[in-house]
């Protein structure tokens, strides 16, 4: 058994090494950090520090450069505020002071394919009807067994 950090590393050393650990934060987690629309429409470019690293601070108030879908630069700017208290708070650190937009195309990535469900056994489909048989609601029994259906084609038998 090898650990997964092993061969992850000899992959992304060479696509990150000209970056900071901060920036490679950034990079791999800034769907999470600042959201799905916000993610869809930026992607940070460089974290830039003004000055030398202090030993008492550390470095902090740092530019952030952003790459910025045309439509959206507005409504970042409103909400750049929120977007840099989301990544100080993600990091756990002031690490980021001011937002600097570049506008132009995002490059899109593959959305990833989702597995078709299972198909349900002909059991499986009378297990269900005859759970929801005695729900008088007919929008709530079609609605519980389309949720069923669901999590049983989900599920690994």
């Amino acid at each position: 058994m090898t650990a997964v950090a092993r061969p992850l590393n000899a992959i992304t050393r060479p696509l990150l090494k000209s970056r900071s650990a901060v920036e490679a934060t950034l990079l791999l987690e800034w769907g999470r950090i600042v959201g799905s629309e916000t993610a869809l429409n930026t992607r940070p470019e460089k974290l830039r520090f003004a000055g030398p690293k202090s030993p008492e601070s550390g470095r902090s108030a740092g530019t952030l450069y952003l790459l910025v879908a045309p439509g959206f630069a507005p409504e970042l700017q409103h909400s750049s505020r929120q977007v840099i208290e989301r990544i100080n708070g993600y990091l756990g650190w002031g690490a980021v002071a001011r937002l600097a937009l570049r506008q132009g195309p995002i490059p899109r990535t593959a959305e990833p394919r989702r597995p078709k469900p299972r198909r349900l056994s002909p059991q499986e489909e009378a297990d269900i009807e005859a759970a929801t048989a005695d729900i008088r609601d007919e929008r709530l029994r079609g609605a519980l067994t389309r949720l069923a259906r669901a999590v049983k084609a989900k599920a690994q038998t």
